[in-house]
């Protein structure tokens, strides 16, 4: 039985490899075309295929629960066209074999799309980010993000310029009192992070005391109450360059400055969630092949994987849409659309083995 389940097993994942390939090498092919257009003189052809194949892990994140449920498709449909499964079946396999023996391949999937999650795309996402702006501007990218709003304490940061995450420029600092009163505001022409302060240059200050207003210009002093460089940089990323454990330390700083980790908190649960969409994936292809999909050919699989596939993404994109306008919760919102799937694939397993 070990034999039969690895046999299975190879098959799911030969043919999910295969997919694979084939889906990435068409949408490099279409993104590269898409982008052509943004080719010069600093940003040529090699630079924009090295990006593009830098974001490919990022993008195969995307299609890995259609890559599953295709190449599962696939893969247990060669094997009926052979007649394995009628002989599995006739030798007193059951349904609840084959689909075990399919999830252990997709436990092989389930792992890889941790670590492209975890480790491979945020990096890659990173390095795409950089070569693009440096190729185009000469400076690392977190000089040309949009402004970064922070919070520590009782002070608010308004970081227009990032040009690394221990050197910013053109920072406004508001001071709140205890009663919730706006106390000082001070221009910071240029800070950087040394001997873990911060070193501010070129500090305009105006002090509210009443109704009186004190303004004063200081040449230097230290900020030791900014915000550390690793929140800064966490903050400067978007939530798809992000690792899990960023994401958790980004999410930490947000709540105990009282903000907003909404957005976050949703990524962070859809990239936890990912690996169980992938093993869901490939259990709702069981039923199809062993029932109405056991005597059709390869291109009628083909296309209701990519229905089906196109559908689930839809739902899985509306939902987190909506959870961000709603504020519903994150982790619900998140496992919602693969429990929904995962309900489906049982109850068809039932009436299959029925």
């Amino acid at each position: 039985m070990k034999l039969l389940d690895r046999h299975i097993a190879t098959h799911v994942l030969g043919f999910s490899l295969v997919v694979a390939f084939a889906l990435m090498a068409l949408q490099s092919f279409i993104t590269l075309a898409a982008e052509a257009d943004d080719i010069d003189d600093t940003f040529g052809f090699v630079d924009l295929a090295l990006v593009v194949l830098l974001q490919t892990p990022g993008i195969l994140l995307v299609l890995l629960p259609i890559i599953a449920l295709i190449g599962t498709l696939l893969g247990l449909g060669a094997l009926a066209q052979q007649g394995e499964i009628v002989a599995m079946r006739a030798s007193g396999v059951s349904v609840l074999r084959i689909g075990g023996a399919t999830l252990a391949g997709g436990a092989v999937l389930a792992a890889f799309t941790l670590l492209t999650t975890d480790v491979i795309a945020p990096a890659g996402e990173r390095a795409a980010e950089r070569i693009r702006s440096e190729a185009r501007y000469g400076t690392d990218p977190g000089a040309l993000v949009r402004p970064v709003w922070l919070r520590s304490g009782d002070e608010i940061y308004h970081v227009r310029r990032v040009e690394d995450p221990e050197n910013v420029e053109a920072v406004t600092v508001y001071s709140i009192g205890d009663d919730g009163e706006l106390v000082a505001i001070s221009d910071v022409g240029r800070a950087s992070h040394r001997d873990g302060v911060w070193q501010a240059e070129d500090v305009r200050q105006t002090r509210f005391a009443g109704e009186a207003v004190e303004r004063e210009r200081i040449d230097a002093l230290e900020w030791p109450s900014g915000p550390s460089p690793d929140v800064l940089e966490l903050v400067v990323l978007e939530s798809d360059t992000l690792s899990i454990r960023g994401l958790l330390r980004l999410i930490g700083y947000l709540r105990d400055n009282g903000l907003d980790t909404q957005q976050y908190e949703l990524s962070l649960w859809q990239k936890l969630v990912s690996p169980l969409t992938v093993l869901v994936m490939m259990l709702l292809a069981v039923p199809y092949v062993l029932g109405s999909l056991r005597d059709s050919g390869t291109g009628q699989r083909l296309l209701v994987g990519v229905l089906i596939g196109v559908v689930f993404w839809v739902a899985n994109e509306l939902v987190a849409s909506s959870a961000l306008i709603y504020r519903w919760p994150p982790m619900p919102a998140s496992v919602a659309p693969s429990a929904v799937v995962l309900l489906f694939a049982l109850w068809r397993l039932r009436g299959t083995r029925g």
